[in-house]
């Protein structure tokens, strides 16, 4: 089962394979510690006394390290790719999915990271790797361009 869902999960992600199912077994190897199936897959019980998986707390204890990634990939990306600011002016648009009038703070927190891109982008990931981000900007690069021309 956490093999599947590992493998699921990441044809979406496409994060490093091995790593990343590796990460959706562990849970199981509660069996060989002694411990409680619940530590490792963040089982809750509920006011009905079933038992779940508190996806939150897993999300809330993980993501954070994603996200701190993230921050950290803001200085490293603008160095790898000699990145420069440019002004970004914000004219009314009508795109369906967004509200243009929120773009102003969009372009604040850009900005905000060009700021203080120095602060952590010699700290260490602690869940991407660097090649593999690099990876999937070419991919993305790639798969975008390829869709502009055509397919």
């Amino acid at each position: 089962m956490h093999y599947c869902i590992s493998l699921l999960i990441n044809e979406q992600l496409q994060l490093r394979e091995d790593q990343f199912i590796l990460g959706g077994l562990a849970p199981d190897v509660h069996k060989y510690m002694g411990e409680s199936k619940a530590l490792s897959h963040f089982a809750k019980q509920g006011p009905d006394g079933n038992i779940y998986s508190d996806y939150a707390s897993f999300f809330n204890k993980y993501l954070q390290k994603y996200y701190r990634d993230f921050w950290r990939l803001n200085g490293k990306l603008i160095d790898y790719f000699s990145l420069q600011l440019k002004e970004l002016i914000i004219e009314p648009v009508e795109i369906d999915e967004i509200n243009y009038r929120f773009l102003p703070e969009l372009v604040k927190e850009l900005y905000r990271d060009f700021e203080l891109m120095n602060d952590a982008k010699e700290e260490s990931l602690e869940i991407l790797e660097f090649d593999e981000v690099l990876q999937a900007l070419d991919k993305s690069f790639k798969t975008c361009l390829a869709e502009l021309h055509g397919g």
